[in-house]
């Protein structure tokens, strides 16, 4: 498998966990806090093998120009992410409340920033 393949496959997988953290967080399952924390563990790790990925592209003589840009992007999925995480734990989520919906956007949106950037600019 090349390089590029690797990458997709992972980016696929990350689309796919999110797709199970937002099912999770707009059900109404009274485990679904228990699933949230799982999730989140296997979203980490996601994310560092989808970094790993793209890691091993970027240091190619043909892709070092998309190092930084590459760097850049998926560190701040990875930093919104963690803000998120940090400033709401499981236990805390809800809903209803106006500074966790924005939070969630945040986090949403520099996930599509990374996911729309790699899928377009990184080989496959």
């Amino acid at each position: 498998m090349t390089d590029g393949a690797v990458l997709q496959r992972e980016i696929q997988l990350l689309v796919s966990l999110n797709a199970e953290v937002d099912a999770v967080l707009n059900g109404d399952d009274t485990d679904r806090k228990m699933q949230l924390v799982n999730l989140r563990r296997k979203l980490a790790v996601q994310v560092g093998r989808t970094s790993e990925a793209g890691q091993q592209i970027v240091k190619q003589p043909q892709y070092q120009h998309l190092a930084g840009e590459f760097r850049a992007r998926i560190g701040q999925m990875r930093s919104t992410l963690a803000t998120h995480q940090a400033n709401w734990s499981a236990v805390s989520i809800n809903n209803g409340n106006s500074a966790y919906q924005q939070s969630l956007t945040n986090v949403r949106r520099a996930r599509h920033s990374f996911l729309d950037w790699a899928k377009a600019n990184m080989p496959s």
